[in-house]
């Protein structure tokens, strides 16, 4: 687009939009003369989206295992990293907008939760958060059976 300015001083900019990093060119503001030609350019640049995977265990039950105890599997479109040890204070992976899931592998014994983030889709800009919660079970008693003497 063409505009034509009076002698001065000029600035050009636009709006902030929703997932986007911009960037001013050096032609965007500075001082017109007459018969200057000035070239402005403005890039916009996707903010690629993040999930935060945070891997919560709870041992009431007398087991003892820990977050780093499983594998945590992102997919989507080119999550980086795909898979890694749970973390208790979480782990940020990127990846490309569009639909994603988490799952994990690990230890028996434990029941699994997931929040409402830990699967759906995910859009330029937006940061979401997963929590995988295990909750240990009660583990089986051991019974010992004495004989009496005889």
């Amino acid at each position: 687009m063409t505009v034509t300015l009076d002698q001065g001083a000029y600035s050009v900019d636009e709006g902030v939009v929703a997932g986007y990093t911009k960037t001013l060119g050096a032609g965007c503001s500075g001082y017109v003369n007459p018969g200057d030609s000035k070239t402005c350019t403005i890039t916009n640049n996707d903010v690629q989206p993040k999930l935060i995977v945070i891997k919560h265990v709870i041992n009431n039950n007398g087991r003892t295992n820990v977050a780093g105890d499983w594998t945590m599997s992102v997919t989507g479109s080119s999550p980086n990293p795909a898979n890694f040890p749970g973390s208790e204070s979480g782990k940020t992976v990127m990846l490309n907008a569009g639909a994603y899931s988490v799952a994990e592998s690990g230890p028996a014994g434990y029941v699994a939760s997931y929040s409402a983030d830990c699967n759906g889709s995910i859009g330029i800009g937006q940061t979401k958060t997963c929590t995988v919660t295990n909750d240990d079970l009660p583990q089986d008693p051991v019974i010992i059976l004495k004989r009496p003497r005889v």
